[in-house]
């Protein structure tokens, strides 16, 4: 789960070399959230008729499909240059990096970094939870099929929106985009508050299909405008790579703790409130990152 959207990001931007990187994107995670789909359905499938033992056969099976699909992809139609972030064609094999000290006195890095975090923050420990108070009292088969289905809400609802999302983040840029993300996953983990019935909270799933599918195409989105002309693009891949797993192991972590302590509508409250943290951060402080135009650049 590390290496996979880094490696499909890089793959994106060497195929298209920064001319329709939105629309590959998209288009990237249309497709896996489409998997994630039928995945779900198998493994609910499997857990709920057979055992819970039949989810990871599955899940093996799926990923061994991975091997032949990468081995079909030519090596000549890949930009390797393009997939570092450099600017210019293949012939341009040599061109100069940015040091790494040149990216850490970029202000937007760091900021864009302590983003991700805040983010996977306040989102991470949401699914768990919820997983956690539909299994109360149920055994491991009977709570199968809520979980998936679960999964299978948010996931078709990402599909529908990255679909959009490709779109929208070449028309309003990535800022807005990714404050409807923050504002959606705020009020997702606040109405989660509202009522624990099984039905309702499988509903709001769709809420977070929201908030991911915006956050999952406008994170390569950023990264690569970030890395644009540095040669660097897998590293800072690697850097917000990073930053999701510190979020998620702060946000279940913390709110792991105070869900065993005050219970689980204080989580979601706390949740909630580092999503409008976030979303204030980027609002106020991270700039556009959308890169203008050619002609717009060049009059510049």
């Amino acid at each position: 789960m590390t290496v996979f959207p880094a490696a499909t990001a890089a793959f994106a931007l060497g195929l298209s070399e920064n001319n329709g990187i939105t629309t590959r994107v998209a288009r990237n995670e249309v497709f896996t959230h489409s998997g994630n789909v039928v995945f779900a359905l198998a493994a609910g499938a499997l857990g709920t008729l057979l055992a819970l033992q039949g989810i990871f056969f599955a899940a093996a099976v799926f990923a061994a499909g991975m091997a032949p699909a990468a081995m079909l992809i030519r090596q000549d139609a890949i930009n390797y240059e393009a997939a570092r972030g450099n600017m210019g064609g293949k012939e341009n094999a040599h061109a100069a990096r940015s040091s790494f000290r040149d990216l850490a006195s970029d202000r937007r890095v760091l900021l864009f970094a302590a983003l991700v975090v805040l983010f996977y923050a306040g989102n991470a420990a949401t699914l768990p939870l919820v997983g956690e108070i539909l299994s109360q009292n149920k055994h491991g088969r009977s709570s199968a099929w809520q979980v998936s289905t679960m999964v299978i809400v948010a996931e078709a609802v990402m599909v529908l929106t990255a679909m959009v999302a490709g779109k929208l983040a070449d028309q309003w840029g990535r800022k807005p985009l990714f404050l409807v993300g923050f504002a959606v996953l705020a009020v997702r983990n606040l109405l989660t508050v509202a009522s624990h019935n099984t039905y309702y909270l499988i509903g709001l799933q769709a809420l977070d299909g929201v908030a991911m599918a915006l956050f999952g195409v406008l994170l390569t989105l950023v990264t690569a405008d970030l890395a644009r002309g540095t040669g660097r693009f897998n590293f800072l891949q690697g850097m917000v790579q990073s930053s999701m797993g510190m979020g998620g192991f702060l946000s279940n972590m913390l709110f792991g703790f105070i869900a065993k302590a005050f219970g689980f509508n204080a989580s979601f409250i706390g949740l909630s409130a580092i999503a409008v943290c976030g979303g204030a951060l980027y609002a106020f402080r991270m700039p556009e990152t959308k890169p203008a135009p050619e002609g717009e650049a060049a009059a510049g």
